[in-house]
């Protein structure tokens, strides 16, 4: 079977998905999210499906303040985990992931402790087949 063609689109942190081959990947770099729940990664997948695995990343290093993340395939959640500080939890175990074809990924992240503004994001990287 012929390995799907992609090209690279990858222009430094963003919401979407570069392609490298049959690579896929998004890194959203550090977003100011505070008690609102904001995407961090939102992007479409291609006709093949993709085995990834899905890190939160928490860039304060001193807080305490527990965040919830958020997985939409097709704006369905599918899974969702809170990390309990970033004093303690860092580094986070990543997820796995079966995304189908045509999918419409998103990633959320918000503060569930209180208003206070967070530095937050996400990284998703898999295999197309």
């Amino acid at each position: 079977m012929a390995k799907p063609k992609q090209s690279l689109t990858f222009t430094g942190t963003s919401k979407a998905f570069s392609f490298l081959d049959d690579r896929l990947f998004a890194y959203s770099g550090a977003v100011a999210i505070d008690n609102n729940e904001t995407a961090v990664i939102e992007s479409q997948t291609g006709k093949g499906y993709t085995i990834a695995q899905f890190t939160p990343v928490y860039f304060d290093t001193s807080s305490t303040d527990d965040v919830a993340y958020k997985v939409y395939f097709n704006n369905v959640q599918v899974y969702g985990t809170v990390v309990n500080g970033a004093t303690s939890e860092t580094p986070f175990t990543s997820t796995h992931l079966v995304i189908p074809p045509l999918t419409l990924v998103k990633v959320s992240a918000y503060n569930r402790t209180d208003t206070s503004t967070l530095n937050l994001g996400a990284i998703i990287t898999g295999r197309i087949y």
